[in-house]
């Protein structure tokens, strides 16, 4: 298994001299209407589903909310499933089944991982719950 790390207090990311405004590493995103920048990120090649990348990437100060979503190693790189997690909820978005969705993953190496997303949740009754735009992935392990 292979885990990577890019914490903001890891020393290859930045450290603790990393500016908090233009991070070396990060995932942002605006979730209904409110804008996020994700440094505490970690990637690592899943254990379970060895061709594929999982990324985790906790909220800043608020360690029960995070994102995770897994990535193909191989082109075109696409994203099997999206998850947002808060308060010990899990909210799955999986394409054309729980969520509209637009992933472009440009660069995906072992040492880096670049794209754009946004993920539209809906509930059961095919209703709007929640909505990542604007997305970015910037994260060099």
């Amino acid at each position: 298994m292979l885990l990577v790390s890019c914490k903001s207090d890891d020393s290859t990311s930045g450290g603790d001299d990393m500016d908090p405004q233009n991070p070396t590493s990060f995932i942002s995103f605006t979730l209904d209407g409110t804008d996020y920048v994700l440094t505490d990120v970690t990637i690592m090649i899943d254990p379970q589903i060895s061709v594929t990348r999982r990324v985790d990437a906790v909220f800043p100060n608020d360690p029960n909310r995070k994102i995770l979503f897994w990535i193909e190693n191989a082109a075109p790189y696409e994203m099997r499933q999206f998850i947002y997690e808060e308060n010990g909820n899990s909210h799955t978005c999986e394409p054309l089944v729980s969520c509209d969705r637009s992933v472009n993953i440009t660069t995906n190496t072992n040492s880096k991982m670049e794209g754009t997303f946004f993920m539209g949740f809906r509930d059961t009754t095919n209703s709007p719950t929640f909505r990542f735009s604007n997305g970015v992935i910037d994260v060099s392990y």
